[in-house]
């Protein structure tokens, strides 16, 4: 029995102390100064956790789980139709001024793409771009356009990718 009450003892002071470290990063970028690389991290988390519905004096960092690599890479979305095939292969994601940028792999016509889907806060797409790993000047949505299937593959990441990716 105590052993459990001083259990809850630390955990009450370890939320206390990432949320008055969480505060003290929001007051550094109100003052202008930029954050270090693992502040960032941390903010992300506590961002991620206030938006799936956590209360923010509940938030704890969790450095281990944040090293863990993310279960989605190398996830493949397969689009074929009308003997068109396209494969995105997913690698990373982060979030940027309220964008989420998604990272990844194209591969179509033989010709691989790197490059990113970027949507807003609620998953809508704002834009993407893939550049051919060939010819850096040779741009997917380019591509997409020429062939007249750009947006039958904006469907494809707006209704199969994202959503999955969010889930």
């Amino acid at each position: 029995m105590k052993s459990d009450n001083f259990r809850e003892t630390l955990n009450r002071l370890r939320l206390n102390e990432d949320f008055d470290r969480i505060l003290d990063f929001y007051k550094k970028v109100k003052q202008g100064e930029k954050l270090k690389p693992s502040e960032e991290t941390m903010m992300r988390a506590f961002k991620m956790h206030v938006d799936n519905g956590g209360g923010a004096e509940d938030f704890v960092y969790d450095l281990d789980q944040e090293m863990e690599p993310d279960r989605r890479e190398g996830e493949k979305f397969k689009f074929e139709r009308r003997g068109v095939t396209l494969v995105f292969t997913f690698s990373e994601e982060y979030e940027d001024n309220g964008e989420t940028i998604y990272f990844g792999e194209i591969k179509y016509m033989g010709d691989e793409f790197l490059g990113e889907i970027a949507t807003d806060k609620r998953g809508y797409i704002i834009d993407y771009d893939f550049y051919s790993v060939f010819d850096e000047d040779v741009r997917l949505q380019d591509v997409l356009k020429e062939n007249g299937i750009e947006a039958e593959i904006m469907n494809f990441f707006a209704e199969e990718v994202i959503p999955e990716l969010r889930g």
